[in-house]
């Protein structure tokens, strides 16, 4: 399982926990979350994350898959493998749009994006996390802050008084990784998966999120394609459910106890040859 937009791969710990299939989850987080450099590109996050994925699984067939962000990794993973002679066996793509859908940050220039950046990062944890931080004036006040260190600063102590950070701590971090994944979706066009044995599951939210970080959220950027416009990027059979509930609701409970029991399914049918 690839990493969402933000890097982190705890969102997938309910989901984890609830699959019976009895093959272990290896999910991979962004490098610069755990002292590293982060991959700029979905081309070289590609590259970086099967560099990881080949030792921890030298030779395919492979099981990717990932939510929002990480179904666009997990697609182009895919992809990459077939270039080089490996198979996938499933690819699952948790309400993940195509990234041609992906709006890029809109700034007039570098601290306007990381502004425009960070309120979107605040907006997804309201989201995920089911709170309100309050941003009311303080939206405001990170849009229209004069430099990149004041839009954090502000950032931080957002979170501070949310009880979402220690009294040390920053969201620097975790601000420069979120606004370099969404530079990396904007700039991203999918490649095609042409083995017609790589089978597509594709669950997908009923309804729109509470806020939309435009970070590749599914039925919030991408209602009106057909299976979320993965179709002319695949070539194996799809299998498309939607699942009632929104965007970050579907790795949460009781929600995320249909999305592991449709991933279940599907590993069941693989394993079967069905």
């Amino acid at each position: 399982l690839m990493h969402p937009s933000g890097g982190d791969v705890l969102c997938y710990g309910e989901l984890a926990r609830l699959l019976t299939d009895g093959r272990p989850v290896v999910a991979l987080t962004d490098p610069a979350l755990t002292g590293g450099t982060g991959p700029r590109t979905i081309a070289e996050t590609t590259d970086r994350y099967l560099a990881a994925l080949r030792v921890h699984q030298p030779q395919g067939p492979y099981l990717l898959g990932g939510w929002s962000m990480g179904g666009t990794v997990a697609h182009q993973m895919a992809v990459e493998l077939q270039r080089r002679g490996e198979r996938t066996d499933l690819l699952v793509l948790i309400d993940s749009n195509t990234p041609d859908r992906i709006r890029a940050l809109g700034g007039t220039d570098r601290a306007q994006d990381t502004a425009f950046a960070a309120v979107r990062y605040l907006r997804s944890l309201e989201a995920f996390l089911d709170l309100d931080l309050d941003l009311g004036p303080d939206a405001e006040t990170i849009r229209t802050a004069p430099d990149a260190a004041a839009v954090r600063r502000a950032v931080t102590e957002r979170l501070r008084a949310a009880g979402l950070l220690g009294p040390r701590d920053t969201a620097d971090t975790r601000l420069e990784v979120f606004e370099r994944h969404l530079r990396a979706l904007a700039e991203h066009r999918a490649g095609h998966l042409t083995d017609p044995a790589t089978r597509l599951l594709l669950i997908a939210a009923s309804r729109p999120a509470p806020h939309n970080a435009g970070v590749g959220m599914g039925v919030d950027d991408a209602a009106d394609l057909p299976s979320l416009g993965w179709l002319p990027h695949v070539s194996g059979p799809v299998d498309a459910h939607t699942v009632e509930g929104h965007h970050y609701s579907l790795l949460h409970d009781p929600v995320v106890r249909r999305t592991a029991a449709l991933i279940d399914r599907a590993l069941a049918a693989v394993h079967t040859g069905r």
